[in-house]
């Protein structure tokens, strides 16, 4: 399965993380989505993406319950993929 996630964060100092799963690249929807709301960030601090952005991300990937081995991230104007083994 794979998930793709961004994060929004309004002017208010909070995030939404999103995440949508699905089994193969061409499938025409999602098979799951998933939203997470995140009350306090971290400041943006280029190049410290862990401070920030990191924590949403982590928060919407512990909500999703299917076996995932493959994360999309949509970082500002890059997506980043990463692919491993989420299952331990």
């Amino acid at each position: 399965m794979i998930a793709a996630i961004d994060v929004y964060y309004p002017d208010d100092g909070s995030a939404v993380a999103g995440a949508v799963v699905f089994k193969d690249y061409s499938d025409p929807r999602e098979y799951r989505k998933y939203t997470c709301h995140i009350p306090k960030t971290e400041a943006y601090i280029p190049g410290e993406f862990y401070k920030r952005e990191l924590p949403c991300i982590m928060a919407v990937l512990e909500m999703i319950i299917e076996d995932i081995d493959t994360v999309i991230i949509k970082q500002g104007e890059k997506t980043e993929k990463l692919t491993t083994d989420f299952t331990d």
